[in-house]
């Protein structure tokens, strides 16, 4: 939290001429949550050739914004800038265009008729029982890839700027009194910003668990998780009353 609050104010503003950009190289390209390796936000990633628009950069990073044209799915953060040319306003919207036409094609396909089953052949006597069919083998729907579409960080574009103001004017917790647990019933939700709107989809904590407070604003607190049996980290924000004072988190930050 503290490195992404202090890059958001140092890092160079985009211009509004240059904001189009095209992930390009190879693989996934991972969202981090402050321009730092150290940083990568857990299943938050945009593929090749797909869009982003850019806020600001600094140290070879860049902040984004970026919308899966097929689910609606947004998210917001940092990615390496080495990985994204930029694109002229004309050929943004024309990839837009196409990218939105070939998800539409693809909602409205049919679903590829069934083969028409044979009828069972005579059973030879005396009958042997067939084995069981494998779960998993052909014909069997295959899993859904886990794309940004279902990425842990999801936020409009009113929720990254919300999100940006927050960690500038939070109220700062100061390092000794940062130890929190988390009290009362039922999941705590995190948000990308301290608002109710501004949910991250999947992403929550469990009563009893330490976390560790950074800042608060607006009756919510921006907190730092790290889930001992995974060793993953999570940052967002929380609603405050759902926090009581407790020891520093067991797996401190490096």
């Amino acid at each position: 939290m503290h490195l992404a609050a202090s890059n958001n104010r140092l890092a160079v503003r985009t211009p509004e001429s240059a904001i189009n950009r095209l992930i390009i190289g190879g693989g996934r390209l991972q969202f981090y949550s402050a321009p730092d390796p150290e940083c990568a936000m857990q299943g938050v990633f945009a593929n090749n050739f797909e869009q982003v628009e850019a806020d600001r950069e600094i140290s070879g990073y860049t902040l984004v914004w970026y919308r899966n044209v097929r689910t609606g799915g947004e998210a917001s953060g940092w990615v390496r800038s080495n990985r994204l040319q930029r694109l002229t306003t004309e050929a943004a919207k024309s990839l837009l265009a196409a990218a939105v036409a070939k998800a539409s094609v693809d909602a409205a396909a049919p679903a590829a008729p069934k083969p028409p089953v044979p009828a069972p052949a005579p059973a030879p006597a005396p009958a042997v029982a067939a084995a069981p069919a494998r779960s998993g083998g052909a014909g069997n729907p295959p899993a859904a890839e886990a794309t940004a579409a279902t990425a842990t960080l999801v936020a409009d574009a009113d929720c990254i700027q919300l999100a940006l103001v927050a960690l500038e004017k939070g109220q700062v917790v100061q390092a000794g009194n940062s130890g929190r647990q988390v009290v009362g019933s039922g999941r705590l939700q995190f948000h990308a910003a301290p608002d109710a709107a501004c949910r991250m989809q999947g992403v929550f904590i469990l009563p009893g668990e330490p976390v560790e407070a950074d800042r608060e604003m607006s009756g919510y607190t921006a907190v730092w998780y790290r889930n001992p049996r995974t060793g993953a980290d999570a940052t967002g924000w929380v609603r405050s009353d759902r926090l009581a004072a407790g020891t520093a988190p067991v797996a401190q930050r490096r």
